[in-house]
C-alpha cells in the first residue's frame, strides 16, 4: 500500500488507497452475490481452471449415464411389448389345447370335431396376426414379418456400450413357418481351404420351398467339411445329410465338391463358398450352424377331426417354445433392472462429485457476502474521510 503524506495535497494517496480497497471489496461482493444468484461456485474457467476441467468430465459422464438410464427404461418397455405378445400367444395356445382335449375322445361326433378344428384354425390365424403385429418402432419383436432372427442391441452404459438380446440360437419365435439364422457354431478348420458363408437367406416358409423339396424342420443344421477340406455336406443335428442342388436340375444328399459359388438347398437357404477367401481375408473353413424355430401350427398338424392326439402334441410343443421365449424375455428384463439399479447408484455418485466441485456452498457464500457488504460500507465511509483529510493543510495559512 502506498505511503500517505498528508502535506502533499496534489495527490490524495490516502483516498486512492481507500478507493482501491473499495474496488476490491466491490469485486468480491459481486462474485459472492453472483454465486448466490446462480448457485455455481465456478462462474468462469478463470475461477478454477483445473476444477472446471474435472467438473466438465463429471458432467459429461453424468449426462451420459442419464441417457443410458432413459434407454434402459425404453428397452424394458420394448421387452414388455414383446412379453405381452408372447403371453397373448400363450393364452391362445392354452385355449387351443383345451379344444384339442375336447376332441380327443369319442364323446363328440365328426361334425362337432370339425367345428372344433375350424375354431382351432381361427385361433392359429389370430396367433399369426399377433406375431406380425408385435413390433416396436418398426422392429419385429417376434419375427412375424420375415425377420430371420431377433437380435436387439440395448444401450446400457454411458460410454455407448450395448447389451444384446436374442432368443436361443439367435432365432425368432415364429407363428407357423421355419426361418434361419446364421449363428456361427464350432471353430474354424485348420485346413487351408475356402471360406463358407451364408450368402443369403432370401426366402422363408413353405412358399419358398422349391418343387420336390420339403421344408426344413425345427432343428440345428451344420455345414460339415469332409474329404480333407475338398467336400462338404449340410447335415441336421442327428448327422443326416440334407439334399442340395446338384447343379443339373436335381437334388443330392451326397457330399459335394467345394467350388467357388453358391449352393442352393431349395428351401430358401443359399450357401456360398469363397475359394480365395476374399470375404474376410482368410482361407480357412468356417463351420456354420443354422438354427430354426417353428411353432409347427400347420393345418395338418391341427386336424383334430382325424387325429386329436397329434394336434394336442403339436400344441404342447408350441407352448414349450413360447414359454421358453417368455422365460428368456423375463430373464433379460431382470438383467436390465440390475443394470438400471447399478447405473442409478453410479449416476448419483458422479453427480455428487460434480456438485462439490462446480456448485456453491450457499451458507458459506451468504457469510462471505454479508462480510463484504459491511466492508463495502466501511470502505465507502473511509473514502469519504480520506477525501476531506487534505483540508487540514489550510490551517497552515491562518
Amino acid at each position: 500500500m502506498a505511503q500517505v503524506d498528508i502535506t502533499r495535497i496534489a495527490g490524495n494517496i490516502q483516498a486512492l488507497n481507500a478507493l482501491n480497497s473499495l474496488s476490491r471489496i466491490n469485486s468480491k461482493l459481486a462474485m459472492h452475490q453472483e454465486r448466490l444468484a446462480t448457485g455455481k461456485r465456478i462462474l468462469s474457467a478463470s475461477d478454477d481452471p483445473a476444477g472446471m476441467s474435472i467438473a466438465t468430465t463429471f458432467k459429461v459422464r453424468s449426462e451420459g449415464m442419464q441417457t443410458a438410464l432413459n434407454s434402459i427404461g425404453d428397452s424394458k418397455n420394448m421387452l414388455s411389448s414383446m412379453e405381452g405378445g408372447l403371453k397373448q400367444v400363450e393364452d391362445i395356445l392354452v385355449k387351443m389345447r383345451n379344444k384339442a382335449l375336447e376332441a380327443n375322445g369319442d364323446t363328440l361326433g365328426a361334425n362337432e370335431k370339425q367345428a372344433i378344428y375350424e375354431q382351432v384354425q381361427a385361433y392359429r390365424d389370430e396367433i399369426n396376426d399377433i406375431v406380425s403385429q408385435t413390433e416396436w418402432n418398426g422392429t419385429d419383436l417376434l419375427g412375424g414379418n420375415g425377420a430371420a432372427s431377433i437380435n436387439l442391441d440395448f444401450l446400457t452404459d454411458s460410454d455407448g456400450g450395448t447389451t444384446t438380446f436374442g432368443f436361443s440360437g439367435g432365432t425368432s419365435i415364429f407363428s407357423n413357418q421355419s426361418f434361419f439364422s446364421d449363428a456361427a457354431g464350432g471353430s474354424a478348420s485348420s485346413v487351408a481351404n475356402p471360406v463358407v458363408t451364408l450368402d443369403s437367406i432370401d426366402a422363408y416358409g413353405v412358399a419358398a420351398v422349391t418343387a420336390g423339396q420339403t421344408e426344413l424342420d425345427s432343428d440345428t443344421y451344420s455345414v460339415v467339411v469332409t474329404g480333407g477340406g475338398a467336400n462338404f455336406q449340410v447335415q441336421d443335428s442327428d448327422g443326416n445329410a440334407v439334399s442340395v442342388s446338384d447343379g443339373a436340375g436335381g437334388w443330392t444328399s451326397a457330399a459335394q465338391a467345394i467350388a467357388d459359388g453358391a449352393f442352393d438347398t431349395g428351401r430358401g437357404l443359399t450357401i456360398t463358398f469363397d475359394i480365395a477367401g476374399t470375404a474376410d481375408g482368410s482361407n480357412t473353413v468356417d463351420y456354420t450352424a443354422l438354427s430354426t424355430v417353428d411353432l409347427g401350427l400347420a393345418d395338418a398338424s391341427l386336424n383334430v377331426t382325424t387325429d386329436a392326439a397329434t394336434a394336442l402334441s403339436t400344441i404342447d410343443q408350441a407352448l414349450d417354445v413360447v414359454k421358453e421365449g417368455i422365460s428368456q424375455v423375463g430373464a433379460f428384463s431382470a438383467r436390465l433392472s440390475f443394470k438400471e439399479e447399478a447405473l442409478t447408484v453410479a449416476h448419483a455418485n458422479v453427480e455428487a462429485a460434480h456438485n462439490r466441485i462446480m456448485n456453491a456452498n450457499m451458507a458459506q457464500e451468504q457469510v462471505e457476502a454479508s462480510k463484504y457488504s459491511i466492508l463495502q460500507q466501511t470502505a465507502t465511509a473511509m473514502l469519504s474521510n480520506a477525501n476531506v483529510a487534505p483540508q487540514v493543510v489550510l490551517s497552515l495559512f491562518r
